[in-house]
């Protein structure tokens, strides 16, 4: 698995913290995280996927 870690200006920012391997948390997260920014009409593309992306 590969992933990318950016440094961006301040901004407010969302995530989800989850405990377990990385490997099967990151995915959830990300899901739960657009999930959860859909839903509250957030504004602002690719909230969270900014500062790290998996690929």
């Amino acid at each position: 698995m590969e992933y990318n870690v950016k440094s961006v200006g301040k901004k407010k920012i969302a995530g989800f913290h989850l405990v377990g391997p990385w490997e099967q948390t990151v995915k959830q997260g990300f899901e739960q995280l657009m999930m959860w920014v859909d839903n509250s009409q957030v504004s602002g593309a690719g909230v969270g996927g900014r500062l790290l992306r998996q690929s």
